[in-house]
């Protein structure tokens, strides 16, 4: 220990065959060092798939749904109700979450708007995880059958009773809306989206009692309205803007 630890003490040429020797084992520790341990780097997780049925949050801590998601013009979009959010807001995926995407757009004269996805966080699909969505279909008519599912009420489904007198493109239905359902895809009994879930019919101001869905196991309730989807893309493309959903 003492010839390596005082260099002084020995001749020039030791001291330097010494010194080269001490620099290679160190080199090459160093060196092993790098094999052996393993890199702490760790790879960004892969995009969040968003579609049909994704629970989306606001900073303004509204709860809402996606109803489709596709391309427009090059950017991944997704389509929700219009009045869960202002143009600007962003959305995450979990409450105060980092954002995915931000509303952009409206599709007059619907309550439907658009959301301009971030593709690094996320990228659309054609429904989230556990999602009944199998296609795109035109609304039904009377009597004929529609089903909602969401996180509050389940899945539950309802009659269609028609069109209404002053929105055409809206689709009355005796599925059970409750706030935070907004959005969520209305699917036929084949699974095929066929309408955007945009909230419960309110009572004439005549009739001081809201009768809103609070249990969807009693059909006592005022109808949902909902926005026919082909409806949607029928606006979107009259106002040039080519929405391809995701298959």
């Amino acid at each position: 220990m003492n010839r390596i630890a005082h260099l002084d003490n020995v001749d020039g040429h030791t001291a330097t065959w010494v010194r080269s020797c001490l620099i290679a084992l160190a080199s090459c520790a160093i060196a092993l060092l790098g094999v052996v341990m393993p890199s702490t780097a760790r790879a960004d997780p892969p995009p969040a798939e968003v579609g049909a049925g994704t629970i989306y949050y606001t900073a303004r801590g509204i709860t809402c749904y996606v109803t489709s998601a596709g391309h427009t013009d090059g950017k991944a979009v997704a389509l929700t109700a219009g009045h869960c959010g202002n143009i600007g807001d962003q959305i995450a995926l979990t409450p105060g979450g980092t954002p995915i995407g931000r509303f952009v757009a409206r599709v007059p004269p619907y309550d439907v708007a658009v959301i301009v996805l971030d593709e690094s966080v996320a990228r659309p699909s054609a429904g989230a995880a556990g999602s009944e969505v199998h296609g795109i279909a035109a609304p039904p008519t009377f009597p004929g059958v529609v089903c909602k599912s969401s996180r509050l009420v389940g899945r539950e489904c309802g009659v269609v009773w028609g069109n209404l007198a002053d929105a055409p493109g809206e689709v009355a239905n005796q599925t059970c809306s409750v706030s935070g359902d907004s959005g969520a895809p209305v699917v036929d009994l084949q699974g095929r989206l066929v309408a955007m879930n945009n909230g419960h019919l309110v009572a004439p101001e005549t009739f001081p009692i809201d009768l809103g869905c609070t249990n969807p196991a009693s059909p006592v309730h005022v109808p949902a309205y909902a926005t026919s989807i082909t409806e949607v893309f029928a606006a979107m493309h009259k106002a040039g803007v080519d929405y391809r959903p995701v298959p």
